[in-house]
């Protein structure tokens, strides 16, 4: 099995652990000998690396996402941005935001307040209003 690496990001950045297997179930066990909670703030499986950090590095402002049922022609003629609202969990509020058309079934969101938790592949749905402008759901 391949080497794994646990990084921090706590305005440095050094590493954790090196391991062999799981690197999630050794991250816990080094996160809770840190004294103070850590979260999952990336994942690169190209370097076999996992990245930890305080929770404020968990808030983004920016979604990319791909595979997008686009749904009214204002959101198909987006690539200068529009106004919308999104979505990124099923139970929250929408969240105000530009929406800009980057590919043929992909685009960027920009939201005014950082969200937390941005993930790859995350779901997102786009409204103007009660008007479902486009969605990405896996």
């Amino acid at each position: 099995m391949d080497d794994s690496e646990v990084e921090a990001r706590f305005g440095f950045e050094s590493v954790l652990a090196r391991c062999y297997g799981m690197v999630l179930a050794r991250s816990a066990s080094e996160a809770m000998a840190l004294g103070y909670p850590v979260y999952v703030i990336d994942i690169d499986p190209q370097l076999n690396k996992v990245t930890l950090g305080p929770k404020e590095q968990l808030f983004r402002k920016t979604l990319m996402a791909n595979q997008l049922n686009l749904l009214q022609q204002r959101a198909i003629d987006a690539t200068d941005g529009i106004r919308c609202q999104a979505k990124i969990r099923y139970n929250s509020d929408p969240e105000p935001a530009v929406l800009t058309r980057t590919g043929i079934d992909s685009i960027r969101l920009e939201f005014d307040e950082p969200q937390v938790a941005i993930t790859p592949g995350q779901a997102v749905v786009c409204y103007d209003n009660d008007v479902v402008l486009g969605r990405r759901m896996d």
